[in-house]
């Protein structure tokens, strides 16, 4: 729980940069960014490239410090 609240913060901190964005969604345009659940993350975002771009070194820069990779 402790390693999803780093990457948590890490797309707060692309969307403050406008590195990232997230959907709007409901009548009061409410941004979600990310969805988490019990042992899967989904990214929500605008079909944009530099959102492609930023969701990859976000997960790039999470694996090394969360111990998660693609090989497990």
């Amino acid at each position: 729980m402790i390693a999803t609240e780093g990457l948590t913060g890490l797309v707060r901190e692309a969307r403050r940069k406008k590195l990232y964005e997230g959907v709007l969604v409901g009548t009061k345009d409410v941004q979600i960014e990310m969805l988490q659940f019990a042992d899967d993350t989904f990214f929500l975002c605008q079909p944009l490239f530099h959102n492609i771009l930023a969701i990859k070194a976000i997960l790039r820069s999470f694996e090394p410090v969360s111990g998660l990779n693609e090989f497990l």
